[in-house]
């Protein structure tokens, strides 16, 4: 009986040491794949002969990833504030306020309700593929899904 429990307890021993190795050894990736998303990103839509629009898409880190949406352009003036919800290559924003930046601009208040799905951005191959939800161009040719921000250098 006390042979058997020995190699009961010889077995969990090897079963904890294997554990504690694999564990212990991976790879720290300091930067996950959220982090990935931080950053500015831009659009611009123009229909002449005088009609434009300019999307910008900020990216940071508060705990957690948000997002400042600004829209301006043709009869247009948005900033919106969104949680961004990322998943590997895919991330979704959903509205949670509007704000005001630091000219004095803001949005005009019940455009969106908390909750809305403003627009999703996907990373496939060296493209950042829009999806179109709340959020709309102003060009219908542009409101299937497709490639039109782009990560902006500042």
């Amino acid at each position: 009986m006390t042979r058997k429990r020995s190699l009961y307890v010889l077995i969990f021993a090897i079963v904890i040491l294997l554990l504690f190795f694999v564990f212990s050894n991976r790879p720290v990736n300091e930067n996950n794949a959220s982090d990935s998303w931080i950053g500015s990103y831009t659009f611009y839509e123009y229909l002449p002969p005088n009609q434009n629009m300019e999307y910008s898409i900020h990216i940071y880190e508060d705990e957690g990833l948000y997002a400042q949406i600004k829209i301006d352009g043709f009869h247009t003036l948005k900033r919106l504030k969104a949680k961004v919800w990322s998943n590997g290559n895919e991330t979704m924003f959903v509205f949670y306020d509007n704000y005001t930046d630091e000219e004095g601009n803001s949005t005009i208040p019940d455009t969106y309700n908390e909750g809305d799905i403003l627009l999703k951005l996907k990373k496939q191959d060296d493209a950042l593929i829009t999806e179109w939800k709340e959020i709309q161009p102003m060009l219908s040719e542009n409101e299937g899904m497709g490639q039109y921000f782009v990560n902006s250098i500042e």
